[in-house]
């Protein structure tokens, strides 16, 4: 037995059918579209890996040049330090000056730091609180090193002293902020915080966020002498034991 369709229901069936042409090319589209993000994902994690990797170059290539020229002035029994006017505190900084403070929590650093006007200073717990909220989580580090490169950028390009306030210990974070120096053609200064552990460990006990013991253990067995520093880079090292002593320091 034939089945009748009636008109309305023949035209609607007509016009489902003619239909399908136009969701067979919307999904086409849909599948080409996707097919070139989908490259142009891969791209980018090709670029991102090729750029972390020569990154990496980079980086080792500074640290090396660091400790071969801290080996060459060994050989030579380089001695660079700059002494300081006992009793004097200042230290007059020329313009476009970057002023690397050296030391473990506690030393006095921002004390120090403290004389100078506020917009030359940088320092890496600050940029951490702000994303944060907590200057010490160290997840946060990498955010706050790009702030602090926009910033070391900023004002080395237009020849604006900066003052460096963090514990720069460590020989890669100091061939950074050599690198950047460099770079924009500016005088970088160490200001060596040789302050004994037991005073540091005296002032980081009232501090606001006490640092662990054993932080700071650490931190001191890698301080720097001053000859490795000159012969890293910096055009001159300043003794804080030089200066009036500091106390009340906060970093």
């Amino acid at each position: 037995m034939f089945r009748i369709i009636s008109a309305s229901r023949l035209k609607e069936l007509d016009n489902l059918a003619s239909s399908f042409p136009l969701v067979r090319s919307e999904c086409d589209d849909l599948r080409k579209r996707l097919e070139a993000a989908h490259r142009e994902a891969e791209n980018l994690n090709r670029d991102l890996e090729q750029n972390t990797a020569r990154f990496g170059k980079e980086l080792a290539a500074a640290v090396q040049e660091t400790e071969d020229r801290v080996a060459a002035a060994a050989r030579a029994g380089l001695d660079t330090t700059a002494r300081l006017n006992p009793g004097s505190r200042h230290l007059p900084l020329d313009p476009g000056t970057l002023a690397v403070l050296i030391g473990i929590p506690g030393c006095g650093k921002s004390t120090f730091a403290a004389q100078y006007p506020p917009s030359w200073r940088v320092c890496l717990d600050e940029y951490r609180l702000a994303a944060t909220d907590d200057m010490a989580d160290q997840s946060a580090t990498p955010v706050a090193a790009q702030i602090q490169n926009l910033l070391l950028d900023a004002r080395l390009a237009r020849a604006r002293t900066i003052v460096a306030d963090s514990t720069n210990v460590l020989p890669h974070v100091r061939a950074a902020l050599l690198a950047r120096a460099r770079y924009w053609q500016r005088p970088a200064v160490a200001v060596l915080f040789d302050v004994p552990l037991a005073t540091a460990r005296a002032q980081n006990a009232v501090r606001e966020r006490v640092v662990p013991r054993h932080v700071l253990h650490d931190l001191h067995a890698r301080m720097p002498t001053p000859s490795r520093l000159h012969a890293e880079g910096f055009t001159t090292v300043h003794l804080v034991s030089d200066l009036t002593p500091v106390t009340g320091g906060t970093r």
